[in-house]
């Protein structure tokens, strides 16, 4: 999600025993201030992620990354200094509880929080917005 801005960025996944990598042309953008959009996106989002054996991803550039494509932007720096990337996925493999991360502050705590797969859009897109927003007002805590 923009640091600064209303632009969402959602990627489906490939599983690979743990270790996940966006899907080639998976990733689609949407105003994360549409609150039902973006959750309805996520939800489609994560059903399209799907477990794949095996990978090889030795010829592969961060350029490729579907994410930073999709984003429009030139350079890789920019896109990583623009945009927060959090993981959502199931917690289990029911998927009935969804786990949202955050990448680790500056003191290496990692942020995360939960809700029901079952959930409307309305509540996956809240949820993903307010912990989007806590995750800026705590990276902004001198530790």
């Amino acid at each position: 999600m923009q640091r600064h801005g209303d632009k969402a960025i959602i990627a489906s996944t490939y599983n690979h025993g743990g270790m996940f990598a966006e899907k080639p042309g998976g990733a689609v953008s949407c105003d994360s201030s549409c609150i039902e959009s973006l959750g309805k996106l996520i939800k489609q989002k994560v059903k399209e992620c799907e477990y794949k054996k095996e990978f090889d991803y030795s010829g592969a550039k961060k350029s490729d990354w579907p994410s930073f494509k999709e984003s429009g932007l030139n350079a890789i720096r920019a896109f990583e200094t623009g945009f927060v990337s959090y993981i959502v996925r199931g917690a289990n493999e029911s998927n009935i509880i969804w786990r949202i991360f955050s990448p680790a502050l500056p003191n290496g705590v990692e942020l995360h929080s939960t809700i029901s797969s079952t959930e409307d859009g309305d509540e996956i897109g809240s949820w993903v917005n307010d912990f989007h927003e806590f995750f800026l007002k705590v990276e902004s805590v001198e530790f």
